[in-house]
Formats: C-alpha cells, structure tokens, sequence
C-alpha cells in the first residue's frame, strides 16, 4: 500500500535530542510524503541534510510465530532506522560518502515487532547533494528481500 509518511526537514539536526524517533513524538504537524520519489520532486527542492520519515505501522496479527522484516530498496543517501524510538540500525556514512542509493536491504524486526501490535517507525536520511531521501519502495514483510545482483556482469 502507498501509504502518506510523514515527513519533516531536520535542517539544524534537532531531531535526535528533541525525540522525533520516540513512539510518543506528535507528527500530526507534519507534512505527509509519498515514499518511492524523491523528497525534491514533492516540494522540497534544493533540500541537502537530514530529514525525517515517520510511519505507525500495524503487524498483521497472522504473522504470529513468523519473522517480521522491514525492507528498504534505496536510500538517497544514508538513513538511520529506529522502532519505538530504539536505534536498530545505521546504513551509509554521511562523513565517508558511503550512500545506500543502489542498497536493497531487509532489516530485521522480529525481536522489535509484535503480531497485532502498531509500532512507529523513523527513519533519519541524510542527503549531501541532488535528489534525496526514500526513492524506492520499502516493504514489511515475513520474509527477507534477495540482495541485488548485476547478473549482466
């Protein structure tokens, strides 16, 4: 489903000490983004530096006793991840210039989602230049996503 994330510019990286990642954190401010464009393409041109994505996501009830993955296919440039506010994980290095553009990867949440329970998810993207943020699809699923491969190589 296409679901409406939220979104917020982190121009100053406030974010993280004011608790934006936090379960609790008020959105309902925040301006709704489609996930799978860049953020430039939907009115946030010339936008270079952090910014959020926020999603309440229910776990259907019938993935009981099965593993839960949440998977991103490209990220523009890097992102941190968080469930309920915890840290799960950081893909990219925004000092070294390692991006996750062309990074397919399925995180998973198992330990940190439960079956007919809603959890936030937030997602912290740092863009260094050009078109930025959540430009392709990102899945919740009961399986892992295959790793890209350049079969043609």
């Amino acid at each position: 489903a296409d679901l409406p994330w939220r979104f917020q510019p982190d121009p100053k990286a406030v974010g993280l000490a004011e608790g934006w990642a936090s379960a609790g954190w008020n959105d309902s401010d925040w301006a709704q983004i489609q996930i799978g464009k860049p953020w430039e393409s939907q009115g946030y041109r010339d936008l270079d530096g952090w910014a959020w994505y926020r999603l309440r996501i229910k776990v259907p009830a019938s993935w009981v006793n099965q593993r839960v993955y949440l998977t991103f296919e490209g990220v523009d440039d890097c992102y941190e991840l968080f469930v309920d506010g915890a840290l799960v994980t950081r893909r990219g290095d925004p000092q070294r210039r390692v991006d996750t553009f062309n990074e397919r990867f399925s995180h998973d949440l198992t330990d940190r989602m439960q079956p007919g329970s809603s959890h936030v998810v937030a997602v912290r993207v740092f863009d260094w230049y050009g078109a930025g943020g959540i430009f392709r699809p990102v899945t919740l699923s009961t399986a892992p996503a295959l790793p890209v491969t350049d079969v043609l190589n």
